[in-house]
């Protein structure tokens, strides 16, 4: 076993050509308003400190390449790479720019610029939850209704209280910055 730092968004989430399945033997996405409220604390907590956040272990094995896209199985990690995941997706609805979205876009999503990798629909998302999250992942992906949807609106409600209290235009950039500090093991 090999254990390495690194940034959940910079090392894990964000490089293309990337998928992580959650295996079905996996619980399904229930972190609650809760356990989101402790993640965004730690992270805002950790920005003030103007330090890293370690946010626990992921814990993955390589699966396959599969049309030049590398797969892996999330063994252990999947609730917190879920919820950053859709704190990505709350950023990118809230981002200002086409740029900003660009940027968050591709930490969500793999991307074929060229038609390289003959990307389907299934792997251009970077990650795979079990089958029923999936779908519900998918749907908010794409905008479209989800059971998911009120865990989204939570954390852009939490995202534009924040940027509120702060005062600060370019809050997306500095939490994407923020994100992108978060420390972990994998």
């Amino acid at each position: 076993m090999k254990i390495d730092k690194g940034g959940i968004i910079n090392d894990f989430i964000e490089p293309n050509r990337n998928q992580y399945t959650i295996p079905v033997y996996q619980r399904n996405y229930e972190w609650s308003k809760e356990q989101c409220i402790k993640l965004f604390e730690d992270i805002l907590a950790a920005h003030k400190k103007d330090k890293y956040h370690f946010t626990g272990s992921v814990v993955y094995a390589p699966l396959k390449t599969e049309n030049k896209i590398n797969h892996y199985v999330v063994i252990d990690g999947q609730q917190r790479l879920t919820t950053i995941y859709i704190l990505i997706k709350a950023l990118s609805d809230m981002a200002e720019t086409e740029a900003e979205k660009d940027a968050l876009y591709s930490s969500l999503f793999n991307t074929d610029k060229f038609n390289q990798y003959n990307l389907d629909e299934a792997s251009k998302l970077k990650l795979k939850p079990v089958k029923s999250d999936n779908n519900q992942l998918l749907l908010l992906m794409n905008g479209e209704k989800s059971k998911w949807i009120k865990i989204v609106e939570f954390i852009e409600i939490i995202l534009y209280s924040v940027i509120l209290l702060l005062k600060l235009k370019k809050m997306i950039l500095i939490l994407k910055l923020v994100i992108s500090m978060m420390v972990l093991s994998i």
